[in-house]
C-alpha cells in the first residue's frame, strides 16, 4: 500500500520513500485512538537490519543506501492496508490497522523471505529481524505495544537474527521487592499526582534507566524512545522486568 495518502512532503523520508519518525507518532496515536473506540486490533511492526553497520562498512555507505531502498520498497509493497516508516536508521515500524497478530505474522514472514533474496540484500547478505505486538492482546496503551513490540525484535535478534519474534507475557514481580519504604512512599504520591499507575511509571523509569547503562555494541541491543504517554495507566500494582 502506498504511503502517499497519509501525509505531506514533509513527513516522507527523502531516502526510502517511508514515512518518517514524525508521521509515525501522529499515526500511531490516531490509529490507536481509532481501535480503542471502534474495538479493533491493532498491530505493530518493528523491524531493524541485521549487522547493517557491516554492510556499510565492507561494501559502501552507497551500498547501504540500496539495501535501505529495497528493503523500503518490498516493505510498502506489502498488499494489505498498511503504513510504513522509516524510525531511525535502520530501524523501521510498520502498522496495520484492524489486523490480527497472525496475520500480520505470515505478511512480515513473506516480506522477510523476499528480502533476504533481493538482489542487493543477498550480494550483501543482509536479512532483518523483526517484532511483532498487537493492541488490546499485547497492552492497552501505545507506550505498552511499543514497548512490547521493541522486546520481541530484540528477541529475534538475540536468538539469531533473520527471523520474527512476537510480544509475549511479561513477567510480573511485587513491588516491594526492590524498593525501600521511602521511595515506596514517593511513588504513590506521584502515582496519585498525575494519574498514572505505580507499575506504568516503574516500567518508564526502568525504561530510561536501561536507555542510559546499557551500550549498544551493534544493533541488536538499541534501545528506542518510548513514544509520549498519552493514556491512562493501566490498574495494576506491579512491576514489569
Amino acid at each position: 500500500m502506498s504511503n502517499s495518502g497519509f501525509a505531506d512532503k514533509r513527513d516522507i523520508d527523502k531516502l526510502t520513500g517511508c514515512l518518517n519518525a514524525y508521521a509515525f507518532e501522529f499515526d500511531f496515536r490516531s490509529i490507536f485512538d481509532e481501535s480503542e473506540r471502534k474495538c479493533l486490533e491493532t498491530t505493530l511492526v518493528g523491524l531493524d537490519i541485521d549487522n547493517f553497520m557491516h554492510v556499510n562498512d565492507d561494501f559502501g555507505h552507497q551500498a547501504g543506501d540500496e539495501v535501505l531502498k529495497e528493503i523500503a520498497g518490498i516493505l510498502i509493497g506489502i498488499e494489505r492496508k498498511h503504513s510504513t516508516y522509516r524510525y531511525s536508521g535502520d530501524h523501521f515500524t510498520l502498522l496495520f490497522p484492524n489486523t490480527e497478530k497472525e496475520q500480520a505474522f505470515l505478511l512480515m514472514e513473506e516480506a522477510r523471505k523476499k528480502i533476504a533474496a533481493a538482489p542487493e540484500c543477498s550480494r550483501t547478505s543482509s536479512t532483518v529481524s523483526i517484532g511483532i505486538a498487537t493492541y488490546p492482546e499485547d497492552g492497552t496503551r501505545e507506550v505498552d505495544i511499543f514497548r512490547k513490540a521493541d522486546g520481541a525484535l530484540y528477541r529475534a535478534k538475540i536468538s539469531g537474527r533473520n527471523k520474527i519474534a512476537l510480544a509475549k507475557e511479561e513477567k510480573l514481580v511485587t513491588k516491594t521487592a526492590h524498593y525501600t519504604t521511602e521511595q515506596l512512599k514517593r511513588l504513590e504520591d506521584l502515582s496519585n499526582e498525575t494519574k498514572i499507575s505505580e507499575a506504568a511509571l516503574l516500567r518508564e523509569a526502568l525504561d530510561e534507566l536501561l536507555k542510559k547503562y546499557v551500550k549498544a555494541k551493534d544493533s541488536a541491543s538499541k534501545i528506542l524512545p518510548l513514544p509520549n504517554e498519552g493514556k491512562k495507566a493501566d490498574e495494576t500494582d506491579a512491576i514489569t522486568v
